[in-house]
């Protein structure tokens, strides 16, 4: 009876140091999984949206473009490209460059094209006035009144243009984009021919700037 005795309470021991092994995992398994409860999960960065700049309103690029964002100036460049007049294409240029200047790559392209089509007429500017310096020079007598004169050879300019007298000759204005018209060429008068002195402040005027480089150069 003893022996039977004995081995009972070896397989009761065994069994109670199973429970107990048992135990213990299960204890260890449900810390770890409050702990992975706890951590928090990781977070997922959510695509930015878009703003179709297309849709807003001309106020609101206008913010955008003062506060360093060069595709809204892009954009407002746009806007003014598609309108009439001299205006709008400068207009459209200085926005263009803004935006290029601001880092947009579509704006950079942009004034590129822009500076192209300015830089003709800027040209044919030039070309008109270096003709009207030969007439003058073969003429066999200097013209009377030469403002008169001036404008009548200017009439076929691209681009707007005003003439106004100055102590000593005249002052070529080129058109700009807020409607006034940038001093572009100073216009000396000597005994027999007329001198072009183009002035600094006109080179912030792409196509004034194309006139003085014409000039410059002279006639292609």
């Amino acid at each position: 009876m003893e022996k039977k005795s004995n081995k009972w309470k070896i397989v009761v021991g065994g069994v109670g140091i199973l429970i107990g092994v048992i135990g213990t995992l299960l204890y260890l398994f449900g810390i770890e999984e409050k702990g992975k409860e706890k951590t928090s999960p990781v977070p997922v960065k959510t695509a930015r949206k878009e703003i179709n700049l297309s849709t807003l309103p001309l106020e609101e690029l206008e913010k955008g473009c003062n506060r360093g964002k060069g595709n809204y100036c892009t954009e407002i460049g746009e806007r003014n490209q598609r309108g009439k007049g001299v205006e709008s294409r400068l207009k459209a240029y200085n926005y263009y460059l803004r935006g290029c200047q601001l880092g947009d790559k579509q704006g950079c392209k942009k004034e590129k094209e822009m500076e192209g089509e300015l830089a003709q007429q800027g040209k044919e500017v030039g070309s008109l006035l270096v003709k009207l310096e030969e007439k003058v020079r073969k003429s066999p007598k200097f013209p009377e009144d030469l403002k008169k004169f001036i404008e009548k050879n200017l009439q076929t300019s691209p681009v707007p243009i005003k003439i106004w007298e100055e102590e000593g000759g005249y002052i070529l204005g080129v058109a700009d984009w807020n409607g006034s018209f940038t001093p572009c060429v100073r216009i000396d008068i000597t005994e027999i021919t007329i001198v072009y002195a183009t002035l600094p402040n006109g080179f912030k005027n792409p196509i004034c700037k194309w006139v003085g480089i014409q000039l410059g150069k002279g006639e292609e």
